[in-house]
């Protein structure tokens, strides 16, 4: 067994890769280049605790690039704080292991997720929950384990590379963008959300803009989002109702004269104009940007420029864009152009928590109040009117 220890600056921290190689085929693996890490492994986006149902969430990226020619297997990768001593904080393997796997530009083969081609890159998916009274870590140590097939047999090593946490930054603190409830947070921060799967390059580097992202839609105390014939976008409870501005900023775009939908059927031809629908993107301040999708046509009350106020009434919630039903979709994002940068967690300053959907099944229970905190997926919230 041959280990490497490698240091990285970055930010102004070491970043410490320890290459453990093991040979149990043909040995050629520990031979061919001596120090050298076969896969890169990069958090492009480094997470910043976000408080959320009592305790504390790290959402975050790993990226794995494979510099061999030879397929690399990825078997094990596991999470842990300021060191590897004791249980790891996540560990994926297994099913696990598939389900928060994703090879961007190939077929999506779930059992072949941890294979990682020549020259491939694969994305492994980090929702991870530091509960209540314990302290968030620093850094977070990433221990991959995997095997390389090579000349008919394989060679098994392992990677270790710590990277660091924004400790020292908080999310950015907002207001509610919609008055009242019942809210659900469909596909809200968690790490099966399909916000999270959006990774897509846009004037150059590949972003995760809706890291953070919560497609609100409202339902009544029996848990109903809609009454009536559910292809009628009327009889949805949440359409119409106002969108306000989650802060004080200027309007730096809107989207306008996107048709809406019949629910039920998305758009037929998707570009990224379309897909966000009738649209209004907030310019916060300090490279923050809030943005909102899918407007009722003829509904946006704002244009380009406009300095708008904490509450100010944007223009209702519909069903344009990439949509299959009435709902507002909200974002904070750090360059003012949709889908083209990343993510930024934030937190809203006071709302009541009334239960969780689970899948189709919502259960509305006694109000919690909480402050300073984001809703999770599928989480049921009520704000002040």
């Amino acid at each position: 067994m041959t280990k490497f220890t490698l240091c990285i600056a970055y930010a102004g921290r070491c970043l410490v890769y320890l290459l453990v190689l093991i040979g149990v085929a043909t040995g050629v693996f520990a031979q061919a280049i001596p120090g050298f890490s076969p896969l890169e492994v990069k958090v492009p986006f480094p997470p910043t605790p976000l408080p959320a149902g009592g305790d504390t969430y790290l959402c975050y990226e790993l990226h794995l690039t494979n510099f061999y020619p030879e397929p690399i297997s990825v078997e094990r990768v596991e999470v842990f704080g300021e060191s590897e001593e004791g249980t790891p904080l996540v560990a994926y393997e297994g099913q696990e292991l598939i389900d928060n796997m994703r090879r961007p530009g190939t077929g999506d083969e779930p059992d072949e997720r941890p294979k990682i081609g020549g020259g491939m890159l694969a994305f492994v998916y980090f929702f991870v929950r530091i509960e209540a009274g314990h302290a968030v870590p620093g850094q977070l140590l990433h221990r991959i384990t995997f095997t390389k097939h090579v000349d008919g047999g394989t060679e098994s090593g392992v990677i270790q590379s710590v990277w660091p946490v924004r400790a020292d930054k908080k999310p950015i603190e907002v207001g509610p963008p919609l008055k009242g409830g019942y809210w659900v947070a469909r596909n809200g921060p968690s790490n099966t959300s399909g916000h999270r799967r959006m990774v897509r390059p846009l004037l150059g580097p590949a972003t995760v803009t809706q890291r953070y992202a919560i497609d609100y839609i409202k339902i009544d105390d029996q848990g109903e989002r809609l009454s009536g014939d559910p292809k009628v976008n009327a009889n949805h409870f949440c359409y119409g109702a106002e969108i306000i501005a989650i802060a004080d900023g200027v309007v730096s775009a809107t989207t306008t004269g996107i048709a809406e939908n019949v629910p039920g059927r998305t758009l037929d031809e998707i570009s990224r104009t379309r897909m966000v629908g009738n649209s209004v993107m907030l310019d916060l301040g300090g490279g923050v940007y809030a943005f909102y999708a899918h407007f009722k046509p003829g509904s946006i009350r704002v244009k380009t420029g406009d300095r708008v106020s904490r509450g100010q009434v944007l223009g209702l919630v519909g069903n344009s864009g990439n949509s299959g039903g009435p709902h507002l979709h909200l974002h904070l994002e750090s360059w003012p152009l949709a889908l083209s940068s990343e993510g930024l967690p934030y937190v809203i300053d006071a709302f009541e928590r009334l239960g969780r959907c689970e899948g189709k099944t919502c259960t509305v229970g006694p109000a919690k109040k909480v402050r300073g905190e984001i809703p999770l997926r599928d989480d049921i919230v009520r704000f002040s009117e």
